[in-house]
């Protein structure tokens, strides 16, 4: 058949239609679905989903797995969030007296290895150790 000779129906012109059969312009009432269906639609869907779940979840979980391992960790990493950002930092948490302190303790750890690198202090003095430990700060990434 030659494509020439497909052509497709037009349908018939109405008043409220065009020659290609586009509603007209300014024209109002039928056509298109019911305002909220989709809404309805994906509601029931989720319910008849859900009990479904209950029912039958956890054996489809083990049939993909033994079935098709590759399927299995496909979906597993598609239920994973797509972007993680974890920001841990002993600072966020510090309060302003404890931030003042832990700049001060640094302040000092940084003169006394000051004073151990220029020769005037020797490195087995109690003189040069703070008094508390200083937690290592984590170096943030940007992405």
């Amino acid at each position: 058949m030659d494509v020439a000779e497909t052509k497709t129906p037009q349908p018939a012109s109405s008043p409220q239609r065009s020659a290609t059969g586009q509603f007209k312009l300014g024209h109002t009432g039928m056509g298109g679905r019911p305002r909220g269906s989709r809404a309805q639609y994906a509601q029931h869907f989720t319910v008849d989903f859900y009990e479904d779940w209950v029912q039958y979840g956890r054996a489809a979980i083990a049939a993909v797995r033994k079935k098709s391992p590759v399927d299995y960790l496909r979906a597993a990493v598609a239920i994973l969030p797509k972007d993680v950002n974890v920001n841990v930092s002993v600072v966020e948490s510090m309060n302003d007296d404890e931030l003042s302190a832990t700049i001060r303790r640094l302040s000092a750890d940084l003169r006394a290895e000051e004073a151990i690198v220029c020769g005037d202090v020797d490195r087995t003095s109690e003189t040069h150790r703070s008094h508390e430990a200083i937690p290592i700060l984590p170096i943030s990434e940007t992405s």
